[in-house]
């Protein structure tokens, strides 16, 4: 059993997932286990080539991988509830739940590690998003850009917002 314990809650997104899979193979921190929690997907995960070829490269690189799909969907609360209550079951000595849309950078990991190591208890880190917002926003409350994202001049994520 690894150090770690990646937590991903899933919902009908199978391309968003298997590009995070791809992201947490090319991770600097390779001491981790990954649970996974289909909230009730139309198609199971399984049913798409590109998800299983991700899996199988993430267990022949040592990895173990947990695939759990519910029965009837459980709403984004009560799914992040049962998958960490599903990976407590084993002795993790970290948890990092992590959204389905995200793609990592390939220190993510390892950076929120030399923060617990400075002696913080809770370590959490901003991920850029796939894709933007999905709902319809009133203007008057933005400013003029929506959604920007500022990177320094090597191209590493400095803000993400409005």
């Amino acid at each position: 059993m690894k150090e770690t314990a990646i937590l991903i809650n899933v919902r009908d997104r199978p391309t968003e997932i298997s590009l995070l899979l791809q992201s947490l193979r090319t991770q600097t921190y390779q001491d981790f286990d990954v649970y996974i929690l289909d909230d009730c997907s139309g198609t199971p995960l399984t049913n798409y080539h590109f998800f299983n070829c991700i899996m199988t490269r993430l267990k022949l690189e040592g990895h173990q991988v947990y695939i759990k799909k519910t029965e009837f969907p459980h709403g984004v609360s009560r799914a992040r509830q049962e998958i960490v209550d599903w990976a407590m079951k084993k002795d993790y000595n970290y948890f990092l739940r992590v959204d389905d849309d995200v793609i990592l950078e390939s220190d993510y990991i390892e950076r929120l590690f030399k923060v617990i190591d400075k002696g913080y208890d809770l370590a959490s880190g901003v991920t850029v998003p796939m894709a933007g917002p999905t709902f319809k926003r009133n203007p008057k409350f933005l400013k003029g850009i929506v959604n920007r994202i500022i990177l320094d001049k090597d191209g590493n994520h400095i803000f993400n917002g409005d």
